[in-house]
């Protein structure tokens, strides 16, 4: 009878065993060798990661925030015009259990996208910023899910290729005592195997786009600024009287329930005239540069 270890090595190469069963075979060989940063990684894998910080690169995900428009019957992207944030909401990690994953792979096989649910923080934040309601999901390609397996089963496969050529193969369901000392004297690095496994993936869109703008910290601090050099900004009394209805209709729209992305932007472009209008003035100038980057 062969060890575990060429068992598992096996059975990574063969696609009609699940990688979940895998990941329970490979445990019994990370906690019968006292394996412990192994061991960590597999049942994290098993049962879920506990937040996104802690779910490893192949897990990130990139994809397209979308709404269910009844009208047309159809999903449309929302893009969110300020990078950082499109970024932040368009890259998210994957923390579901393989077996979950696994059945994600299955419902994915008859259909070109799937969808996630959004955190519902995340979701509230979208819903408040858009123009219209609609329920906000998150959107990838299928090739992110059947990346996540893939890597899963390279590293394990990866893992007892190393444990073989440490002569560290078994003998049925045990190990002997020189393959467990072996195995706690060799360094098994599992962060250099995570990293090694590269994950790809992206999905153009050229459906119709709802643009919005949530910055909302940029756009506070950046009133908050004018407000306090207010009194030293070198325009005419009517402009600085355009300027401060400006200034309250974006304040009243930052604390609206509902509020209008098109009402801001409105308001910053009538900012940026008032100001390019300004007698020089290293404040008026300042100013200009963040209205110029909120408006993209």
């Amino acid at each position: 009878m062969s060890g575990l270890v060429l068992e598992l090595q096996r059975d990574c190469l063969d696609s009609n065993i699940k990688t979940s069963d895998l990941l329970r075979k490979a445990l019994v060989v990370a906690t019968k060798l006292d394996i412990n940063d192994i061991e960590v990684w597999i049942n994290n894998e098993l049962n879920g990661y506990k937040n996104e910080d802690e779910a490893p690169e192949y897990r990130q995900f990139h994809g397209e925030i979308k709404y269910w428009n009844h009208h047309y019957r159809n999903w449309y992207p929302i893009i969110i015009s300020e990078p950082k944030t499109n970024k932040l909401l368009t890259n998210r990690a994957n923390t579901q259990a393989m077996a979950e994953i696994e059945l994600l792979e299955d419902s994915s096989k008859n259909n070109k996208m799937l969808h996630m649910p959004i955190p519902q923080e995340i979701e509230s934040f979208l819903m408040k910023n858009m123009d219209f309601t609609a329920k906000p999901y998150f959107f990838i390609n299928p090739v992110h899910v059947k990346g996540v397996i893939d890597a899963v089963r390279n590293i394990l496969l990866e893992w007892t290729l190393k444990l073989e050529k440490d002569d560290i193969l078994g003998e049925g369901m045990t190990f002997s005592k020189e393959e467990k000392q072996t195995a706690t004297l060799t360094t098994f690095n599992i962060e250099n195997m995570i990293d090694s496994q590269i994950q790809q993936g992206n999905q153009n869109s050229t459906q119709q786009i709802i643009q919005i703008d949530i910055d909302f910290e940029t756009v506070k601090n950046f009133i908050s600024e004018v407000e306090k050099n207010f009194s030293e900004l070198e325009v005419d009394s009517i402009s600085k009287s355009d300027l401060k209805a400006d200034i309250d209709t974006i304040k009243s729209q930052l604390c609206s329930s509902n509020p209008k992305s098109s009402i801001r932007k409105e308001c910053l472009s009538s900012m940026r005239t008032i100001l390019e209008g300004a007698v020089g003035g290293a404040i008026s100038s300042g100013l200009l540069n963040q209205i110029g980057a909120l408006l993209g």
